[in-house]
């Protein structure tokens, strides 16, 4: 059994420190516990807004703890083992089972076992008095109250119960032991107690406070007791220790101990401790010697002995007595204590406030009043100094039970609020008590000029707006600012503008889109257009490039870059829609120099291309820069994304229809790219709007601020909301079974190379290996598709799927449909293309390493007699238009439904006239299945953002990858299909299965030997 931690630790301390380190464990007083290895450390609390660090190491052979160490000054100066190094040593008994165990320890005993110490310690103090013979001379001033250690000469352990027998006016004590009588000593506060033995001898004990009330309050022992001592025993009266508030002088606030003597219990204390004067006494802690002191009661002249009518067990007396007699704090400190109601001092005695006080409170709640903004003459936008009000809750509700909602002027400028946080300070005081500075200014607190006045940018005056004000009104100066506040107060209030004169004909949405875009160019910004699939983001545009042409024909050219899936696609619309400007296609091997010529042109590049010749792009002017399918370059530590920030432009415009496919960080990498620095550094923004946990939501209020920075700069409409004559689009999903042979095989599979991998992820800890989960996932997902996939050998085994796909392609073909099938394998796409040719069946097929993809695309969309088109995911579910389909077949589920939504609005979107549907196809009781399940059950929800649905692989937790690995159904027995060997075409035994299966699919290989079994689609990537 392992040994138990407290046993360890328990004798490095004092009892007292042990009931005190239970108390601030318990207040909740041990934050930013860490260990490494041996060492732990934390921070302890201590008093009115300090903590001590403690730290301390374990021994390495499991002999507990080798040293510990405190900053406070009782353990640093005079090696003290503090309550804060307790405090430490509970924290790790009660809350780190996992890291004792690593020591050979265990826990969870040290609450029980220290409660238990209490309840010894508390015990009557009488029977540790000192006897001392009455041969001695004076009292000796060695034995001084309350140092009661001698119990060897204590007699009066054989003490009877309260309530033995009197006899007459002398207490029998024991046999042939009684007491004589009781009185006052020299000092105040101790008694001196005579008891008389059988063979006459006497004896004379000193008492301290302790000992003196419990020998008081036994009613026997008061009939021993003198008239005087009696009067001054305070019959009746109890004593309760408090905290007092008071404002000596303005700025400054004191706490004093005081004790309250009152005839009257204090029960159901309020929270503010108001005392009727006349009945009552107080006396500073300070005036009461510490010798008249003891943890139960004290002494005060003029009372006498005191019982504590408080309640305070031994930890809250010992964290009173850490706090000073007399504290002076600062309103800083004291807005805090306000603020909390004293929450903090409560945890230790009752709090009274002075009346004059007592009406202080703290307003939190500020809002900002109109807001004046004027430009100067560098450029900067001015805001004028705003008032800062309050909200407050009347309850005077006349007809309803709803509170009414009021603003209060509170004198507080905006100035005052920011330099106040410039200054360090949390609350500026005012003669009603406090404003709490919000820590939402912080970010323009060093925008403050040599006159006092509040100086933005453009961007800064933007985020200020919408994260401060984005409810109140503005009132606009100039004609730059009013050009700039229209498009922030409501987009729909953005200066209407005239259609270039081109071929566009744009519907009333992407008109809107247009001047939304110009607006962005007017004012020198940057904007994602996120319009879901198929909305005509192009078409807006190429509005706004012929805009920029037609009324700026002097400025310099524009840039469009693209993947090289789409380039034919771009060229082919601008050379429709815009044939009056000049076009220049900057690709290919033998490419030549964009011109130098003045007047505005079109340049248009890939991805590829940006990236290999940055250097000659970055080094010239251009009037706009559109990155086309823009989630291509969402990661910011890409090549290709640092090189397209290199690019000079009054304007940057991101076009894609799925911002956010893994994490809400991709959405602040683009948001650097169209607008840089104004959604902050990284880490800021990571700890503000992204959940440590991705499977837990973030802050709601935090969400929401985000989602109001980025308006300005983001548009998305959805086809529900805009194409009300969209034809309908039709989900549903056809489960599939496993072929007898196929599931043998997916079996097989699962056992040589899934099980390792359940081992792995039950353990709890470590890691999850997530490159070997993938490639597991891989290889199961091939084998559902098409075993022949996995192996040549396994050419002949039929696949479910394939049946079903043959099914739904019989019924769309004979009802004239043409059918497009999406897989996310490259060579699933030429498997299936060769299915088709042996069928008789006309198509066409995309990939990644597709050329002239345009020709392809148009044979599907103009000749009748190409009937499928087949494309992986990427490279043929992205800036194409295959409008000419009306069934689409996803032939396997990817862990992103967005890249499966947009692959689908390649075909569902603008010119499309037939109802759309769209079958998934999934392997019944396989990792199929599952991933499905996951998909819907566990999906990110940020919608609060920019209304997508994006799901990531490592997103998924260790128990969902483990349910991911379960075995499939057993095979049906009713209707199965017979396995023919004319349908089978192989002729191996199961050993010779199981053989191939360990060739190709070796458990825990170099990475290298996985990809040397495992069919990645490399050519998945659109622009290679």
């Amino acid at each position: 059994m392992p040994a138990p931690f407290f046993d360890s630790f328990a004798r490095e301390f004092a009892p007292d420190a042990l009931t005190s380190g239970l108390s601030i464990y318990h207040a909740g007083g041990v934050r930013k516990f860490e260990h490494f290895g041996e060492l732990t450390q934390a921070d302890i609390r201590a008093g009115l807004g300090e903590y001590f660090r403690v730290h301390a190491k374990f021994h390495t052979d499991g002999r507990a703890i080798q040293w510990m160490d405190c900053s406070c000054r009782d353990n640093r100066r005079r090696g003290t083992k503090c309550a804060h190094l307790a405090a430490l040593c509970i924290h790790i008994d009660e809350n780190q089972s996992q890291l004792l165990r690593r020591f050979g320890l265990s826990g969870g005993k040290a609450e029980e076992r220290i409660m238990s110490l209490s309840e010894d310690l508390s015990r009557d103090s009488i029977k540790n008095l000192i006897a001392l013979d009455n041969s001695s001379p004076a009292i000796s001033s060695q034995t001084a109250a309350g140092s009661l250690t001698q119990k060897n000469h204590s007699v009066l352990d054989q003490l009877p119960n309260p309530g033995s027998p009197i006899d007459g006016h002398t207490l029998q004590l024991a046999s042939g032991v009684a007491i004589k009588g009781l009185a006052h000593a020299k000092e105040p506060g101790v008694l001196i107690a005579t008891v008389a033995r059988s063979d006459g001898r006497e004896l004379r004990y000193r008492l301290g406070v302790d000992d003196s009330l419990s020998l008081l309050e036994w009613p026997p022992a008061i009939a021993v007791l003198s008239t005087k001592l009696s009067d001054e025993c305070a019959a009746g009266y109890s004593a309760h220790r408090l905290f007092s508030i008071t404002r000596p002088r303005s700025g400054q606030f004191q706490i004093e101990k005081k004790v309250l003597v009152t005839k009257s219990r204090i029960a159901n204390v309020p929270n503010n401790l108001i005392v009727p004067e006349g009945q009552d006494h107080f006396v500073s802690w300070e005036e009461i010697p510490k010798l008249q002191i003891s943890s139960r009661g004290l002494f005060i002249k003029g009372f006498g002995f005191l019982r504590f009518g408080d309640g305070m067990d031994s930890a809250r007396t010992n964290k009173w007595s850490d706090y000073p007699s007399i504290a002076k704090i600062d309103s800083e400190v004291a807005a805090d204590l306000f603020n909390t109601d004293f929450e903090r001092l409560r945890q230790t005695a009752q709090v009274m406030v002075d009346p004059k006080l007592q009406s202080l409170r703290v307003t939190s709640g500020v809002t900002l009043g109109p807001i004046e903004v004027s430009q100067h003459s560098s450029g900067q936008f001015l805001v004028k100094t705003v008032l800062v009000a309050a909200e407050e809750l009347h309850n005077e509700a006349e007809s309803t039970s709803k509170n009414l909602v009021a603003t209060k002027d509170v004198g507080v400028t905006l100035i005052d609020i920011l330099s106040a946080r410039k200054a360090g300070r949390s609350y500026i005081e005012t003669p009603e008590g406090w404003v709490k500075v919000s820590q939402e200014f912080d970010w323009i607190a060093q925008r403050i000029d040599g006159k006092g006045r509040l100086q933005l940018s453009k961007l800064e005056f933007i985020r200020f707006r919408e994260s401060l004000a984005h409810e109140h009104e503005i009132k606009a100066q100039g004609d730059v600012v009013q050009r700039l506040c229209a498009g922030l107060i409501s987009q729909r209030d953005i200066i209407n503008q005239d259609l270039p004169s081109t071929a566009l004909r744009l519907r009333p949405y992407q008109r809107d889109g247009f001047q939304w875009l110009w607006w962005l160019y007017e004012n020198r910004l940057g904007g994602l257009l996120a319009d879901e699939m198929g909305l005509g983001k192009t078409h807006q545009a190429m509005a706004l490039l012929g805009a920029i042409g037609e009324r700026e024909p002097g400025a310099p050219p524009s840039l469009v870059v693209c993947p090289t899936t789409v380039m034919d696609h771009w060229k082919d619309k601008l050379s429709e829609f815009l044939p009056g400007i000049r076009l220049f296609c900057y690709y290919g091997a033998t490419r030549p120099q964009i011109p130098q010529d003045d007047g505005h042109f079109l340049v248009l590049t890939s991805y590829g291309i940006l990236l290999r010749d940055i250097d000659a792009l970055a080094g010239r002017d251009w009037s706009a820069v559109i990155l086309d399918e823009a989630h291509l370059v969402k990661n910011q530590t890409t090549r290709t994304y640092q090189a397209a920030c290199k690019l000079r432009c009054r304007l940057r415009v991101c076009l894609t229809g799925t911002p956010l496919e893994n994490d809400l960080f991709e959405l602040k990498t683009l948001f650097d790219f169209i607008v840089p620095g104004y959604l902050g550094p990284d880490t800021a923004f990571r700890k503000r709007y992204i959940s440590s946990n991705p499977l837990q939501p973030v802050d709601p209020l935090a969400a929401h601020e985000l989602k109001r920075l980025i308006h300005p700069f983001k548009l998305r409409r959805i086809k529900s909301e805009v194409l009300t004559d969209l034809p309908e689009k039709v989900e549903e999903k056809r489960i599939c079974t496993l072929h007898p042979r196929q599931r043998e095989l997916y079996e097989q599979a699962l056992k040589l190379r899934g099980q390792p991998l359940l081992d792995a992820l039950t353990a709890t800890e470590g890691p999850v290996p997530y490159v070997h989960v993938f490639a597991v996932i891989t290889f199961l997902k091939q084998i559902c598709n098409d075993p022949g996939l996995v192996h040549p050998d396994y050419e002949g085994i039929t696949s479910g799927k394939m049946e079903m796909l043959d099914e739904i392609l019989s019924e769309a073909l004979e009802s004239d449909h043409k059918v497009v099938i999406f897989s996310q394998y490259a060579r699933m796409v030429g498997r299936l293309s060769k299915h088709l040719d042996k069928k008789g069946v006309k198509h066409v097929c995309i990939t990644g390493q597709s050329t002239n993809r345009g020709a392809t695309i148009a044979a599907f969309q103009t000749d009748p007699d190409v009937r499928v088109f087949i494309g992986s995911l990427l490279a043929g579910g992205t800036g194409i238009d295959l409008t000419a389909g009306s069934v689409v077949i996803h032939f396997d589920r990817w862990w992103n439904a967005a890249k499966e939504n947009q692959a689908t609005d390649r075909i569902h979107r603008i010119g499309q006239q037939k109802n759309v549907q769209v079958f998934k196809l999934i392997t019944r009781g396989t990792v199929e299945e599952h991933i499905d399940k996951i998909i819907a059950q566990k999906k990110l929800t940020f919608e609060q953002y920019v209304e997508e649905d994006p799901q990531a692989f490592r997103n998924i937790s260790r128990d969902d990858l483990l349910r991911l690995f379960a075995s499939p159904p057993p095979a049906p027995t009713d209707g199965e299909i017979p396995v023919s060997e004319e349908g089978d075409g192989i002729q191996k035994s199961s050993n010779d299965q199981t053989k191939t299966l360990q060739s190709q699919a070796a458990v825990y290989t170099p990475l290298a030997d996985e990809l040397d079994f495992l069919t990645f689609d490399h050519s998945m990537d659109p622009d290679p």
